[in-house]
């Protein structure tokens, strides 16, 4: 039996019995240790159900055991639960699971058996009805043959179902094939020290095997479980925190790439109306264009049936005057006839005469009409041609409406195409003009507080030297006082005296340098007030730069052109 189908439908039957409350109980059962006690509630099958997860564990491995030993009977409750161990408690790697020593001793055997159904972590004994498949699920041996029954818990579809069901009858044909190949091996007789050797060597393996399953707790497991089970919920919280966090951020995302649609849409509905009533208009120009074109047509259709009414009318008098001449032959003839019998009555005469004279008016009259009808075709021709102008004339002025329309869209794209070139350069010229317009105003801030630092630096040099000078004389009297010698205070007066016209001549040459330096270059009058760009020198006056603005186009210091003058006002301006 599947140890997953087994374990699931004991889970099932236990969830769907249990109540709450019995549950509880259970588990605090479970946590106090009383696990010797015995389910009272039974399955559908008339098998008891595990009252904790001890003795589902315990049901489990006893029907992982079972049906081990079914399918392999020369094995032992030892060996079995060997096996298991072995494969990870897999039924089916157990099954082929090789143990080519032979079963270990009978005192050996009754030991281990003894020390498997003494301990803890023994399964309780089952009944033999235990180990058959359920109808829930399982498989069953039918002719011969495996048969997987799904459970019906699992909701499986069809193909689901065929899938599992080949995958066991795979499995059950490999496993067959593996069981036939494999024979109990008949060892031939060995000394006695070989065989006490094997011996102990399987008291061993049957030692640590139980040893192994006393080691087995499920106490620890559940409450590893628990602890597990609480990790992953304070996971799930945080992950929900930071997933709820990630969802206000994309909605507010979402909303604003909303709102930026919504103006894009707003923006290309606007186009999109402009471009439909311009459509409109072109629409309308060319129904225009084709209902002149319909009626042009309509007048052309109706001259040309005016023309082949003309024509049958002509035809027709043609008609006429051919038989009209034929009859004027006729008469003719008979005129000769009667020239030639002029013995006939004057009565004949007389109407030949009439008739004549009758049939030279119808043939005056045809005459005229003859004529008409040519004076009336010539003109319907002459129409006709002045139609054939007109249509011409309607489709040249078509024509060159169409490409004047044609030409208009290209000059309004290329009016379109230049707006934007002059727009973006526009901006980059706004742009280099604030950044030149901010390099002259650091400069110039630069320039001006250098300046003031050293008006400031040649004040306190001025001041110094006036201190320094008024301190001079008091000292010589001073010292001429104490030497009390008067003679001597001659030198001393004289040489305070150039000491004084010397710093007044070192300060008035600082400051005749101070103003030389703010010299125009040009006049050497006025101070400097225009600042040339891009080479930012500042050397000429407003009155000069004025003057010679059209005549010098180079700076005066570095020789770079000017492309701008800038009027600046300095702290001397």
């Amino acid at each position: 039996m599947d140890p997953l189908t087994n374990v699931l439908h004991y889970a099932i039957s236990y969830i769907n019995s249990s109540s709450p409350d019995a549950r509880d109980r259970s588990t605090s059962s479970d946590d106090d240790g009383d696990d010797d006690g015995e389910s009272s509630e039974m399955d559908d099958h008339g098998l008891p159900l595990p009252t904790n997860l001890r003795q589902l564990q315990q049901y489990s491995l006893a029907a992982m055991i079972c049906l081990l030993q079914q399918v392999r009977p020369n094995l032992s409750r030892g060996d079995a639960m060997w096996c298991l161990l072995m494969s990870d408690l897999h039924v089916g790697r157990a099954a082929a699971i090789e143990i080519p020593a032979p079963p270990p001793p009978p005192h050996a055997a009754a030991a281990a058996d003894s020390r498997v159904g003494g301990g803890d972590a023994a399964p309780p004994a089952l009944p033999a009805s235990f180990c058959r498949l359920h109808d829930s699920g399982g498989w069953e041996e039918v002719d011969g043959e495996f048969e997987i029954e799904i459970p019906k818990g699992l909701d499986l579809n069809p193909s689901m179902k065929s899938l599992l069901r080949r995958n066991v009858a795979m499995f059950a044909a490999g496993f067959r094939a593996n069981s036939g190949s494999v024979r109990p091996v008949c060892h031939p007789p060995a000394p006695s020290v070989v065989v006490e050797e094997e011996e102990e060597e399987e008291t061993d393996i049957v030692e640590s095997v139980l040893r192994r399953l006393e080691e087995m707790s499920i106490g620890e497991e559940a409450e590893e479980e628990k602890a597990k089970k609480k990790e992953v919920i304070v996971n799930l919280a945080k992950q929900v925190k930071e997933l709820e966090v990630q969802v206000k951020e994309r909605r507010e995302w979402a909303q604003k790439k909303a709102l930026q649609a919504a103006k894009k849409l707003s923006a290309d509905l606007s186009e999109l109306k402009l471009l439909r009533i311009e459509r409109e208009e072109n629409r309308k120009v060319k129904e225009g264009n084709q209902m002149l074109e319909d009626t042009t047509m309509k007048r052309l259709s109706e001259m040309e049936v005016a023309l082949r009414k003309a024509s049958g009318q002509v035809d027709r008098a043609n008609a006429a005057m051919r038989k009209l001449e034929a009859e004027n032959a006729e008469i003719r003839a008979e005129m000769e006839a009667s020239k030639l019998s002029e013995s006939e009555s004057k009565v004949i005469h007389s109407e030949i005469t009439r008739r004549v004279r009758r049939q030279e008016k119808k043939i005056a009259a045809a005459e005229r009409i003859n004529d008409a009808m040519s004076k009336e075709v010539k003109e319907m021709r002459q129409r006709f041609a002045s139609v054939h102008q007109q249509i011409r004339l309607v489709q040249e002025a078509q024509k060159e409406a169409e490409v004047k329309w044609k030409q208009e869209i290209r000059a309004k794209e290329l009016a379109i195409v230049q707006v934007e070139e002059e727009r973006r350069a526009r901006g980059a010229a706004e742009v280099n003009v604030k950044r030149t317009h901010e390099a002259l105003r650091r400069k110039i801030e630069i320039d001006f507080q250098r300046h003031k630092d050293d008006i400031q630096r040649l004040k306190q040099e001025l001041s110094r030297l006036n201190a320094s000078i008024e301190s001079t004389p008091q000292d010589h009297v001073v010292r001429a006082l104490s030497a009390v010698d008067v003679a001597s205070l001659i030198p001393p007066l004289e040489t305070n005296t150039r000491m004084l016209n010397g710093s007044q001549q070192l300060q008035d040459s600082l400051q005749s340098e101070v103003s030389q330096d703010r010299k125009c270059l040009i006049c050497k009058k006025n101070e400097v007030a225009v600042v040339f760009l891009p080479c930012a020198h500042q050397v000429i006056c407003f009155n000069c730069s004025e003057d010679n603005k059209k005549a010098k186009t180079s700076c005066q210091c570095c020789g770079v052109p000017i492309k701008q003058r800038i009027h600046v006002f300095g702290a001397r301006s």
